[in-house]
């Protein structure tokens, strides 16, 4: 992972990929249960 002002970038596909991958469907629960994990972490979406 590269270290940028002493910050870690993570890149996590999970909801995008995790939609796009044939048998697999997230309830609206797990979606929210991903975003606050990324919010308690302060993880931030980049586009």
């Amino acid at each position: 992972m590269p270290i940028n002002n002493n910050k870690v970038i993570i890149f996590d596909p999970t909801m995008r990929d995790g939609e796009l991958t044939p048998s697999v469907k997230m309830n609206l629960q797990q979606k929210t249960t991903i975003s606050q994990l990324h919010r308690a972490f302060d993880i931030t979406a980049r586009i």
